[in-house]
């Protein structure tokens, strides 16, 4: 079984952490990503801007409300974004499905490697399926 780094184990928590709301858990979202690491490489819960004002060059962005509330022991995170293991996307996104996000969508290699600051030059393992590299479940 593929080992999960610290950092990632932090993220991991972190998710869980962030509760249960509208159809969002993030106790058994964190224990199925646990169960099933051959599926993904990496995972990043983000909070991404309801807000124009709030939105960057690429449409999205991160606001600050969990500044706001985490003195209050709440973590205020909306988006999950799951770096795929070529070749099983198809599983992948089979799992998100389970978890009732509101959205779950595939970022594509033409903008998902520009954003991780790297180019699919380098990462030919996903030219079999350019479509799926990143998988984003969006909670409201």
């Amino acid at each position: 079984m593929k080992s999960i780094s610290e950092a990632q184990d932090l993220v991991l928590k972190l998710i869980a952490a962030s509760g249960q709301w509208n159809s969002f858990d993030g106790v058994a979202i964190e224990g199925a990503l646990r169960q099933n690491v051959a599926l993904w490489r990496s995972a990043f819960f983000a909070r991404e801007a309801a807000s124009p004002l709030q939105a960057d060059s690429f449409g999205g962005g991160i606001d600050l409300i969990v500044l706001r509330d985490l003195p209050h022991n709440l973590v205020n995170l909306n988006t999950l974004f799951l770096l795929a293991e070529p070749g099983h996307q198809g599983e992948l996104e089979a799992l998100a499905n389970g978890w009732e996000a509101d959205e779950v969508n595939w970022i594509p290699q033409d903008k998902a490697f520009p954003l991780m600051g790297d180019s699919a030059a380098v990462n030919k393992d996903y030219m079999g399926d350019k479509n799926r590299v990143i998988l984003r479940a969006w909670w409201d």
